[in-house]
């Protein structure tokens, strides 16, 4: 059956927002702040199309198009973009004629590659025109309907650290606007680079959290204190009904209190009120090593979820793959052998 999309950006949107809010399995990331947030962090451009199929309304699907060098890239979402899944939101099951519709589009906007992940995808009509499948892996906590339910959820190790954190002066409270985000980003760059990562994102993405869904209610913002010093913060982004971890940082020279514990757990406690169901931790793999166990002392549970990814330009696939089985690999080695030559200087 035919399928027509129109491009509703630089329109009303508010029918969009509005309808969008009520379809089955539309989250924060379809949400008009979130998408704004996406677009201005990387100068990209919002395709937000409507869907009619027999010129009847049949859903919306936000894609944003992003420049790489000589390449155009469509994502809903791309990696990197802190933004769990996306995809379209249908009134019925993703069909063979509306995919052709998307390629149609693709190859109008000229775009090298394609990459979406989200609820309305279907694997084998995607495999069928030529998409491949990879895993996107992260933490996920199911959110209780009290406090004393969440609390008994958590490890033995972890209830003990945050109780150690409570014990000590340390206090968290809710931040409103954009107090002490530099100092939050100043703490984000000292933890990657002491573990000899590159730091992923710049300071103007906590702004734009803050000036989208911070201005909009879709944002909280906790900061740890010891004597009135910022020593560690966290963000997390949510709809109704689950919250997303976005930014955390703390100061290290403070490990010994546990303050990302007790930022977490204070998290999740408003998440409780608030009357979440899930909290999805962001990132992590199977392999328990520090991060993932953390993430799994609080009672989280391993998740695998589809992305799909589709390349349209032979020369593109040919410097994506130089970059990930070549470049990424001697990065990794270099960096992984300057933090090894740090360490017995900081520790001198």
């Amino acid at each position: 059956m035919p399928y027509e999309l129109r491009d509703l950006s630089g329109g009303d949107l508010a029918p969009y927002e509005s309808h969008v809010s009520r379809m089955q399995g539309s989250n924060l990331f379809h949400s008009l702040p979130w998408l704004e947030f996406i677009t201005r962090e990387h100068s990209g451009r919002l395709l937000l199309l409507e869907i009619r199929k027999d010129g009847r309304l049949f859903g919306y699907w936000p894609l944003i198009a992003v420049n790489k060098a000589v390449f155009r890239l469509l994502g809903s979402p791309l990696r990197g973009w802190l933004t769990s899944h996306m995809g379209p939101l249908l009134e019925g099951p993703l069909e063979e004629d509306l995919v052709r519709a998307l390629m149609r589009l693709c190859a109008q906007n000229r775009i090298a590659y394609l990459e979406m992940a989200g609820q309305s995808l279907d694997a084998s009509l995607l495999a069928a025109a030529g998409f491949s499948a990879k895993q996107r892996e992260t933490w996920v906590l199911d959110i209780e309907a009290d406090e004393q339910a969440q609390w008994d959820k958590l490890h033995h190790n972890c209830r003990k650290n945050i109780k150690k954190s409570e014990r000590s002066d340390v206090m968290v409270s809710e931040i409103q606007g954009p107090q002490f985000l530099p100092r939050l980003y100043e703490l984000v760059v000292r933890t990657f680079h002491k573990k000899g990562l590159p730091v992923p994102y710049g300071y103007r993405r906590l702004e734009l959290l803050q000036d989208t869904i911070g201005t909009h209610g879709q944002m909280l913002y906790l900061g740890a204190y010891l004597h009135d010093e910022f020593i560690g913060g966290h963000i997390w982004g949510h709809d109704h009904h689950t919250a997303y971890a976005l930014v955390v940082g703390h100061d290290e020279q403070h490990d010994p209190l546990r303050v990302t514990n007790k930022l977490v757990w204070e998290g999740i406690k408003r998440f409780v009120r608030m009357g979440l169901k899930r909290y999805d931790m962001y990132g992590g793999s199977r392999s328990m090593d520090g991060v993932t166990r953390f993430k799994a002392s609080f009672g989280s549970n391993y998740l695998s979820e589809p992305y799909y990814c589709l390349t349209r330009s032979p020369l593109f696939g040919s410097a994506m793959f130089a970059y990930e089985h070549w470049y990424l690999p001697a990065v990794g080695a270099l960096r992984r052998r300057r933090a090894r030559d740090r360490a017995p200087a900081e520790q001198g």
